[in-house]
């Protein structure tokens, strides 16, 4: 599961960064949410998190808002199209609440 830390960060200049275990990898959810959103909630721990990823739907997104305690910014990306320049104004407006 770490092979962004093995194949990209090096490439990048980036450090071993951490990431999620996911314990149950395409698993159905009860309430129809995505396999991850849970487990992404969970890992973030209440601290503020930035999740992009291709197949975020609005059951995913209403559930983050209604349980994590922190602020969350969830984005749709099309796999089709990537990360565009929208994605990335969203990004930096969401960043200038959280100076360093």
């Amino acid at each position: 599961m770490d092979e962004a830390n093995t194949f990209i960060g090096p490439r990048l200049g980036l450090p071993a960064l951490p990431y999620i275990r996911w314990s149950n990898l395409f698993g159905e959810d009860p309430d129809g949410l995505y396999w991850k959103t849970r487990e992404v909630v969970a890992w973030a721990a209440g601290r503020p998190f930035v999740w992009l990823d291709d197949e975020i739907g609005s059951p995913d997104i209403a559930w983050i808002a209604a349980n994590h305690p922190g602020e969350a910014l969830p984005l749709w990306v099309d796999p089709r199209a990537g990360l565009r320049e929208l994605h990335f104004a969203v990004l930096r407006e969401w960043a200038e609440d959280f100076p360093c």
